[in-house]
């Protein structure tokens, strides 16, 4: 697990989840999120786009989770367009406040995206999710891995 990783997963578990209710269930579980639940210590994993399809580890790529979701229900399966759309908010809130705690995290982000995702020099964090909408339709497009429609 890579040292930012393991930084995630720990302040996922150690923060008073009101924010992070979202944050900890991005892509995985957005029906717990819309009814308020609190993810439970401990029971927190970092996700990816699509671990083993996409397995880079840029900021833009990291989520942190529910574990039970992310190892039993979304595994390594690519979330849906449908399922990306949904957690659009939560992944924007996410990025931004992660941004927020650190300058150093920052600059990684936004050096990292702009490597590795479509998206303008002097941009914004929707232009960046636009790019990770691009870049789940081009893993869908090359490798056709299985989908996860995610929660509903």
């Amino acid at each position: 697990m890579l040292a930012v990783e393991a930084s995630l997963a720990s302040s996922v578990g150690a923060v008073g989840l009101s924010s992070l209710d979202a944050l900890t269930l991005v892509l995985l579980d957005e029906s717990s999120f819309r009814q308020g639940r609190r993810a439970e210590q401990g029971q927190n994993d970092v996700a990816r786009l699509a671990a083993r399809r996409e397995p880079c580890g840029d900021l833009w790529n990291l989520f942190p989770a529910s574990r039970r979701i992310n190892q039993h229900g979304k595994r390594d399966r690519l979330p849906s367009a449908a399922a990306l759309a949904r957690a659009r908010e939560p992944i924007l809130t996410w990025w931004r406040m992660a941004s927020d705690t650190d300058a150093a995290l920052a600059d990684r982000f936004w050096a990292e995206a702009r490597t590795a995702l479509p998206i303008a020099a002097n941009t914004s964090y929707g232009a960046s999710f636009s790019g990770l909408e691009w870049r789940r339709l081009r893993v869908s497009q090359d490798q056709q891995p299985p989908e996860w429609a995610g929660r509903t």
